[in-house]
């Protein structure tokens, strides 16, 4: 079970090598390589970048930021005329979940301009130190839901920034840099990020055919590792199963424990975990050296 572990944190690492080199120009998407040249960013945490990029703020791609209401939530259940509100476990590094919300009083007045919508880009604006800013793109919403206080939504100015290029990067190490670099909040609370710090964020922008073709070069690689990642979870639940009757044979004396350690499988090093990373996920070559480590993002 713990090479299985082992297995989906190396997996998720390497997803994140992936991420960080194409948002920041190591890897052109649509070659696999290196871009042909490069400059200075003016930016000292983020280095070098292709020549043609340009580094800039958030604000100048923001068209608006919406936040959104938090009601008390209604008793019992939810008829599909009714209103929900979001909570904060919809945002997942990256994916939406439909189904976390709560009901809303059915005489309660909604507010106007925040209702959620498919293809909403969505962050956190407070949460837990590992999931403040965490963000996701709204796929497969119900009608009438709306935005709770602790959720920003993100209007792009859409002829410079594509919604998943943005996301991708939110959820890079560039991106998560600031994002814990700017979340404040007092001992025994939740970090928040204000919309001034958030407008202030750098980004790597490359133009928006480039952008569109990150996005795909990185839907197709990670799908791979996704897949690795959640078939190795499985495994870790069906073996905690058996683990917890396992115990419960052994206590009631069902099960002589020298007989089943004596037929137990060797444990899998870290080699043989780094081949299956590389085989079974499945992913494509040309990604450059992941192991690159970032540089901090400056206060």
């Amino acid at each position: 079970m713990r090479a299985r572990q082992r297995l989906v944190k190396l997996l998720e690492e390497y997803k994140q090598a992936l991420i960080h080199q194409a948002v920041t120009g190591r890897i052109d998407a649509r070659t696999g390589g290196p871009y042909p040249e490069y400059k200075d960013s003016g930016v000292e945490w983020l280095g070098d970048v292709p020549s043609h990029w340009e580094v800039v703020q958030l604000a100048r791609c923001i068209h608006h930021i919406d936040q959104g209401w938090s009601p008390v939530a209604a008793e019992g259940g939810v008829n599909e005329d009714q209103w929900v509100v979001l909570t904060l476990s919809a945002v997942r590094r990256g994916r939406f979940d439909p189904g976390a919300f709560k009901p809303i009083p059915v005489n309660a007045s909604i507010p106007a301009g925040i209702e959620v919508c498919e293809g909403d880009l969505l962050i956190t604006r407070s949460n837990t130190p590992d999931r403040v800013g965490d963000v996701c793109i709204v796929k497969g919403v119900r009608p009438r839901t709306i935005l709770c206080d602790l959720i920003y939504r993100l209007r792009l100015r859409n002829q410079d920034l594509e919604t998943g290029y943005l996301m991708r990067v939110l959820l890079s190490r560039v991106g998560r840099d600031q994002i814990e670099r700017d979340a404040r909040g007092s001992s025994g609370t939740m970090p928040k990020i204000s919309q001034q710090r958030m407008r202030a964020w750098r980004i790597a922008l490359p133009p928006l055919p480039e952008q569109t073709a990150i996005v795909r070069f990185l839907d197709e690689q990670t799908a791979s590792l996704d897949r690795a990642a959640q078939a190795a979870r499985r495994e870790i639940d069906l073996l905690e199963e058996l683990r917890t009757r396992l115990i419960a044979d052994v206590v009631t004396g069902k099960l002589d424990v020298r007989e089943v350690a004596a037929r137990l499988p060797e444990e899998e090093d870290e080699s043989e975990l780094l081949d299956e990373l590389e085989a079974g996920a499945g992913v494509g070559g040309g990604a450059g050296d992941l192991d690159e480590t970032p540089v901090e993002a400056e206060a």
